[in-house]
């Protein structure tokens, strides 16, 4: 939450409190980044399950087609595995 500061007050700010503050900022921007990606990476699995219902029920039947669906899933299932971890890791959330 932000205080109001005077002019006067914000120039008497040591470095260190100014240093504080713009290391608080990154850190708010690098969590909302990740679960930006978190969010991305969610709707990635989504399309990758419909991606391989629509692969499984294809006329004509394509092995390889179903084949590169499992491991477009199994690639965003690991990535979104792997974000939640970094959060919990980094962020302990």
């Amino acid at each position: 939450m932000e205080t109001k500061s005077s002019y006067k007050e914000r120039l008497q700010q040591s470095p260190e409190e100014k240093d504080q503050k713009a290391l608080d900022y990154q850190v708010k921007r690098a969590e909302q980044q990740l679960a930006a990606d978190i969010l991305e990476t969610e709707s990635a699995v989504d399309d990758a399950e419909q991606a391989l219902e629509e692969a499984k029920s294809a006329v004509p039947f394509n092995t390889q087609a179903i084949i590169n669906a499992q491991v477009a899933l199994e690639t965003a299932k690991d990535g979104l595995k792997r974000a939640k971890a970094l959060k919990a890791e980094l962020f302990g959330k």
